[in-house]
């Protein structure tokens, strides 16, 4: 038995779900190497420095919770501020443009440091790379639910939005063998 209502949601379509859904790829790959790669190296650099690899372990993790805590305390204020915006693009579509470039140059100064690499450094920028990932994931999962609002379609948007950031962590855990293999196969040219 079909009702007015029924018949009238129709479900988004799979292009779009899957375009609106490969913001996970990038933003996972780049939590999963803020949380693998970068700690290990500013341990390093520390040690290098002339510090003790256990104190070098404890402020770099000191430094990486100052930050998380910081971005906990941010992420309410964002959504606060994303509920009273109104443009003439969206709620939600200004807040993914302006997370985007906090994001590209925060982890470009938290990856690519040249000789500024220190502590305050990595605490500064992961602070502005944390921010701009608050206002794209906020601003994605808050537009996800006006995109799909009924029940029955947001398993589906969540669920296709967090199986493309599993690919997006996948892929970057394989660079390291893709790598590996590069070396081990003489180029052909």
């Amino acid at each position: 038995m079909s009702t007015p209502s029924a018949a009238a949601e129709k479900p988004y379509p799979l292009p779009g779900l899957i375009a609106f859904s490969t913001v996970g790829i990038p933003l996972t790959a780049m939590l999963l190497a803020l949380g693998l790669w970068v700690p290990r190296y500013y341990i390093t650099l520390l040690h290098k420095a002339g510090m003790k690899a256990v104190a070098a372990t404890a402020l770099v993790g000191l430094a990486f919770a100052v930050v998380r805590l910081f971005d906990i305390c941010i992420d309410p204020l964002i959504a606060l501020a994303m509920d009273r915006t109104k443009t003439p693009i969206g709620r939600y579509r200004p807040w993914l443009f302006l997370g985007l470039p906090f994001v590209i140059v925060g982890i470009h100064q938290v990856l690519v440091p040249g000789t500024h690499a220190s502590l305050a450094w990595l605490i500064g920028w992961a602070l502005v790379t944390y921010l701009g990932y608050s206002m794209l994931t906020l601003g994605q999962t808050a537009w996800s639910a006006s995109l799909a609002p009924t029940y029955a379609e947001r398993p589906r948007l969540f669920g296709w939005t967090q199986g493309l950031a599993v690919i997006g962590s996948v892929s970057l855990l394989l660079l390291p063998i893709a790598d590996a293999l590069n070396e081990l196969i003489p180029n052909r040219l």
